[in-house]
Order: C-alpha cells, then structure tokens, then sequence
C-alpha cells in the first residue's frame, strides 16, 4: 500500500508535500528540514535537476519547436544542422507538409533539430529571409542557410535535401 503525505497551507490550500518539497530545494528556499533530512537534501536537489533536465532534453528531440522572432537566431545558430518551416494557419499546401516535416523530424531525431514560424505572428523572421510563398522549408547548417525548398513537395524531395544538408 502506498501513502501520499499532503500539506495544507492557508495561503495555498492543499498540496501533495513531494511537491512541496520539490519547490524547496529546487528554488533553493531556506531548508527548515528537520536535521536528520538534511545530509541527504542536496543528494536530492541534484536528482530532481538531471531528471528536469531529462524530461525538457527528450521533449524536444524528434519533434519540431515552434519558433518567433525572439527565439529564432537561437535555435538556427546551433552547431549541427536545422530544418525550419514557414507556414500558415490558412494555407492549404502548408496542411500537407507539415505532417511530412513531422516525420522526418521523428526519423532523423537527434541528427537534425526541426523547427516551425508561423509567418503571420512572426513577420521578422519572415521579412528577414524574405519570405513571399509559404510552405518555405529552410535548411541552416551552423546557422547558415544551405538549401531551401519553396512549395509543397513530397517526403523524398524534402528528405533528399536534408541529406544533403547533413553532409
């Protein structure tokens, strides 16, 4: 049988005490653990850092981030090799590729990072690259631009210039 401990607090009502806990020693709040707790908090403090560290390092692996303007150069900068799609919520031809770039974000997980700017929210990126037909599929290799791919093609045209931009 297994227990879960709650806490009450007259400010934030009722909470499971591991997240309590967990709030504690991540933030570094003053430690009011009792005393034989306390040689074993930064053993755990360092644990909860590598498994959050862990869950965000997987979460974005074989999948595609959407980008803005303010994270764009981050993500493109990156040593290795990028593919990022411009689209939009109303184009057609967009609706058919996306679940293409999809896949090959999957496929080529951890080879390649994918990203997605939606060029209606984010038109200086898009004004940046000059951005006229959408879908546009860009290729950056250690944030430079090495191919690009404008309209909707099928998966092994796409597949074939990521290749390439691997390489």
């Amino acid at each position: 049988m297994q227990f879960r401990l709650f806490i009450y607090s007259h400010q934030n009502g009722i909470f499971d005490i591991s997240q309590y806990l967990k709030f504690r020693i991540l933030n570094n709040v003053r430690y009011n653990f009792p005393s034989i707790f306390m040689d074993n908090v930064e053993k755990i403090r360092e644990n909860l850092i590598r498994e959050i560290m862990a869950e965000n390092k997987d979460s974005s692996e074989g999948k595609t981030v959407d980008l803005s303007d303010s994270t764009f150069n981050s993500m493109v900068s990156k040593p290795g090799v990028t593919v990022v799609d411009f689209w939009a919520p109303w184009c057609g031809p967009c609706r058919f590729v996306s679940p293409v770039v999809e896949e090959l974000a999957s496929e080529y997980r951890g080879k390649a990072r994918f990203g997605k700017v939606n060029v209606d929210e984010n038109p200086g990126v898009s004004n940046q690259f000059m951005i006229r037909s959408i879908p546009t599929i860009m290729f950056f290799r250690d944030g430079k631009m090495v191919d690009m791919q404008i309209g909707a093609v099928p998966k092994p045209m796409l597949e074939a210039k990521l290749k390439k931009a691997l390489q």
